[in-house]
């Protein structure tokens, strides 16, 4: 992928094909963040439509959370409070098998849930009302 730029307010991006267990390997460095507290960066697995996903996201306030959105109700799963430095790139790793989510920022494990609805989908980057630059984007099926 090399470097890629999301600067729209609800940008989203999806491949790969249907799938149900990804671990999904990025590098974000978030330029611009509003200053309004739903602004994020993050992940999406077993994305479906914008209405239908999981996804792991970064908040400007250093909250990590594992969402979900089930005909468009977004419902948090897991969240921690950390201390995030937004002027570097970030390593996160979002990893779904079967009914086990698990975030990781910068090779530590922070977040686990558990959650099956969603069974099947694609995956891919997201932001809302944020910039950022994506320096990498590994996928691997285990």
């Amino acid at each position: 992928l090399g470097e890629a730029h999301c600067d729209d307010f609800h940008d989203r991006g999806a491949a790969g094909g249907q799938g149900r267990d990804d671990e999904i390997d990025v590098a974000v460095s978030p330029d611009a963040i509003s200053s309004e507290s739903a602004a994020w960066v993050g992940v999406l697995g077993r994305y479906i439509d914008v209405g239908n996903h999981y996804h792991a996201i970064l908040r400007k306030t250093g909250r990590v959370e594992i969402r979900k959105q089930v005909n468009g109700v977004a419902t948090v799963l897991a969240a921690a409070d950390l201390t995030v430095n937004f002027n570097q790139f970030n390593a996160l790793r979002f990893r779904i098998i079967e009914d086990q989510l698990q975030f990781f920022l910068n090779e530590v494990h922070v977040l686990s849930a558990r959650d099956d609805e969603i069974h099947e989908g694609r995956f891919g980057l997201a932001t809302n009302r944020a910039a950022a630059t994506w320096d990498h984007f590994f996928v691997t099926q285990p």
